[in-house]
């Protein structure tokens, strides 16, 4: 795999919501990490890198297509509901070859601000705001409070690529990561500044690059997705461990704006983990029926507990 790291410093204070506040005092927070400090979620950095990337290869294939948009989609994968043009009734949207981490504090500086509750506490800023009318004008009743990150912070993130990617997908790549300019709410109206800095010997786009744009096959994959079956037809179980970072919603039941979330982990919702690293190996396991994955439950200490069955429920 081919890992790019890369830095983000923060030039104004940053929010990345969760949707919710605390009632009476603040309207909204911002994500925190399971030590509770602010971060960069994953699917934040990738809308983030499609937005950056649309703009580059806009400009390299002089319109809205052509090889660098190509070169795009394999990168980041498609989005059907986005083609309307294009994609057809049923399309399964094409997986992305960039798999993506979240940017978090460095250990190093995560370990002082927790070792000192004064130190974690200066890490939430109160910012007021309020609604402004059709006219630009602000609305009664309206004053809210959003609570925001300091400037100044830097958080650190990687993203990999499958081995023998040409250079200019990963000059690709990195142009994208070091044209964002801004992240989280309020970045249209000077929140969020930032500058994200790619570390390591890494391609550019330079002029020798740009003039050949990278031969991504649409049906290319990495090596570890070309595995074939094998005829051995005796069984193999894997033990996996899940250990979960933040709460995990898997919704069960909604009720109006009531959403109830199950015990476990359904096998469903692990198998789209694993297809994600190896779509063409699970998805061929899957039409022979050569894979079962079950939910996971929780642990307490090293015993793995079990589903509590229906009847015992009722």
């Amino acid at each position: 795999m081919t890992t790019i790291e890369f830095e983000v410093a923060f030039e104004s204070d940053w929010h990345i919501g969760t949707g919710v506040g605390h009632f009476g005092h603040l309207d909204r927070t911002y994500a925190r990490d399971e030590d509770g400090l602010p971060f960069i979620p994953a699917k934040s950095i990738v809308g983030l890198l499609r937005l950056s990337m649309s703009q580059i290869v806009h400009g390299l294939d002089s319109g809205a297509s052509g090889p660098w948009h190509r070169a795009s989609e394999w990168l980041l994968g498609s989005e059907p509901n986005q083609e309307s043009t294009t994609a057809t009734f049923r399309e399964s949207p094409r997986p992305a070859h960039l798999h993506v981490g979240r940017a978090m504090i460095s250990s190093e500086l995560a370990s002082v601000l927790t070792s000192r509750a004064e130190l974690k506490s200066s890490l939430s800023v109160v910012r007021p705001g309020v609604k402004l009318s059709e006219l630009g004008t602000a609305l009664d009743r309206h004053l809210r409070f959003t609570e925001m990150a300091p400037v100044g912070l830097v958080l650190k993130g990687s993203c990999s690529l499958p081995d023998g990617t040409p250079n200019g997908a990963v000059a690709l790549v990195v142009g994208a990561l070091e044209n964002i300019r801004a992240i989280g709410h309020g970045r249209r109206r000077g929140g969020g500044r930032c500058r994200v800095r790619v570390l390591g010997d890494h391609p550019r786009l330079t002029k020798e690059l740009v003039g050949a744009a990278p031969n991504l096959d649409e049906n290319s994959r990495s090596s570890s997705d070309l595995e074939q079956l094998s005829d051995d037809l005796s069984p193999v179980i894997l033990e996996v461990r899940v250990r979960t970072l933040t709460p995990i919603l898997l919704p069960r039941s909604v009720k109006g704006n009531e959403v109830e979330s199950h015990l476990t982990i359904p096998g469903a919702t692990l198998l789209a983990m694993l297809s994600s690293v190896a779509p063409n190996a699970v998805s061929q396991a899957v039409r022979h029926g050569r894979i079962s994955v079950g939910e996971a439950t929780p642990m307490i200490g090293e015993s793995t507990t079990v589903a509590v069955p229906l009847s015992w429920m009722r």
